[in-house]
């Protein structure tokens, strides 16, 4: 479609995050489907679409992520609008998602939702944003409940990961995963072989083991083997610090002796370089916090005393600057400073209530949607049984039988799929998301002092869009999160609770 002068151009992404869905193309062609009607509907030109088939949401770098934004980049004043099926499909992660966000503000571009309701006004930024951390949310108690379990079956002694080389994934009469040998594991005890006499370097090891058939031996893969203990039947995961005997010990490529003797080798000739940790949770506003004088970002460390005693310190080293800290007073002037910023209990609740009314009225939409995909469905449902009674009764050849049944299979299951994301839309805990969120926003304070290192990190980055600046006891910014700024706002003009300007959406 070519670009017009009458409508405002838009552009469309669309993404599935596993193989089998990019393969068959139901989940794709129902987004595009249907943010193509949503671009219809509200009279947007769309210019193009960008399909990602089986990459995850929890990274920006995806291939038609990237094309898309210097796609966007290169026609800065064409574009103004992007179409996406649901903000979890855009992203799943929070940070990802609001560097995004401000890359397309940047842009001109203005993110919208085929299936979720919001605008630009600030409360629909707010619901924008707060349906970014649901997605974040939802991915980290996927990736919770899915690590307790693999946690439990490695304690039980199960490999839960792809086999190294040398082994094949495979299952036992129970189901279960299981590793059995692979062809390839001889040239794991032949590279063991090598190694245990020490003559070897593992470049060396490469270059006999391709000489020998194995054509994709490199150095690294040849030190990745050397350090494996599941070659001798030992699971060592970070997970536990002990060691794990693997289930089945037939599997074991190599004797744990051979193993353990060719560690003392390795070690003894390259010895191990721990890397520095980028974080330190002793100072959660390091590279956070800029000195108010210079505008560098402060850095944290210890100073010794004159008894010898170490005493934590922010610092900045800024040319000629010399800010020196200590680090409870930087830290006392944050928390003084995000007590200030919490909102009274009159005007959170005012603000419940202004949300809550405009996500029902949107909802009762939703539901009505839902409705009729519902009645499609039902009707698909007796075309497949009338199709199945014809076939029954001999009234259709094995060929016609076929070809009908694979037709109505395929719509069901396009419409099932756009009724669960309709049924998912309708069923969102929207009251509470926002109790939940008037806790976090009235208690902003005390969760960041109590925090561990990466909530404080998330806190000090949602709260605190742009620069921040520390200096004499005092904390400094430009700006601070929509929804504190708004209900500062409230504070300060109480007789405009019940309907004050920016959080109406627009009709």
């Amino acid at each position: 479609m070519q670009a017009t002068k009458d409508t405002e151009n838009a552009v469309i992404y669309c993404r599935v995050s596993t193989t089998d869905q990019a393969q068959y193309g139901y989940s794709l062609a129902t987004q595009e489907k249907v943010c193509r009607e949503y671009a219809e509907r509200n009279g947007y030109n769309v210019l193009q679409v960008f399909v990602e088939e089986g990459e995850s949401a929890k990274t920006a770098l995806r291939t038609q992520l990237q094309k898309l934004l210097h796609f966007l980049t290169k026609n800065r004043k064409l574009v103004k609008v992007l179409i996406v099926h649901k903000i979890d499909r855009f992203s799943r992660d929070t940070y990802d998602f609001a560097d995004l966000v401000r890359t397309l503000d940047k842009l001109g571009v203005e993110l919208k939702s085929a299936t979720e309701n919001f605008d630009n006004t600030p409360l629909g930024k707010f619901m924008k944003s707060m349906l970014s951390n649901v997605a974040q949310l939802d991915n980290d108690v996927r990736s919770e409940r899915t690590a307790s379990g693999m946690r439990q079956a490695v304690k039980e002694g199960r490999w839960c990961w792809q086999a190294p080389v040398g082994y094949d994934n495979s299952e036992d009469e129970m189901e279960m995963p299981i590793l059995v040998r692979s062809d390839e594991s001889i040239f794991v005890q032949e590279a063991f072989r090598l190694a245990e006499t020490g003559l070897y370097k593992q470049v060396d090891i490469a270059k006999e083991l391709r000489k020998k058939g194995f054509k994709r031996a490199t150095t690294s893969l040849i030190n990745r083997m050397l350090r494996n203990p599941l070659y001798c039947g030992i699971i060592k995961v970070k997970w536990f610090d002990e060691e794990i005997d693997y289930l089945h010990q037939e599997i074991a490529i190599i004797s744990r002796e051979t193993f353990y003797r060719v560690q003392n080798i390795l070690d003894g000739k390259r010895p191990s370089v721990t890397a520095k940790a980028r974080n330190n949770p002793a100072f959660p506003l390091r590279n956070f916090l800029r000195c108010g004088r210079c505008g560098h970002k402060l850095t944290g460390g210890l100073s010794t005393g004159r008894k010898g005693i170490r005493y934590p310190y922010y610092r900045c080293y800024g040319t000629g600057c010399g800010l020196n800290t200590k680090k409870g007073d930087i830290e006392d002037s944050f928390y003084g400073y995000l007590k200030t910023i919490e909102p009274k209990e009159e005007m959170l609740n005012a603000f419940e209530a202004v949300v809550l009314d405009v996500w029902q009225e949107r909802q009762s939409n939703m539901v009505k949607e839902k409705e009729v995909l519902g009645t499609h469905l039902k009707a698909l449902e007796k075309e497949r049984d009338r199709i199945d009674d014809l076939k029954i009764r001999d009234v259709l050849t094995d060929e016609t039988y076929k070809r009908k049944a694979e037709e109505v299979k395929a719509k069901m299951e396009q419409k099932r799929r756009e009724f669960e994301d309709s049924q998912q839309t309708v069923t969102t805990d929207m009251e509470g998301c926002v109790r939940y969120c008037k806790a976090v926003i009235a208690n902003v304070a005390d969760l960041w002092a109590s925090g561990s290192l990466d909530l404080k990190q998330r806190l000090q980055t949602i709260i605190f869009p742009d620069k921040t600046y520390y200096d004499n006891r005092t904390i400094r910014t430009d700006n601070i999160a929509l929804i504190f700024k708004h209900l500062q706002q409230m504070q300060t003009q109480k007789t405009q609770v019940v309907a004050l300007s920016g959080f109406e959406p627009e009709s």
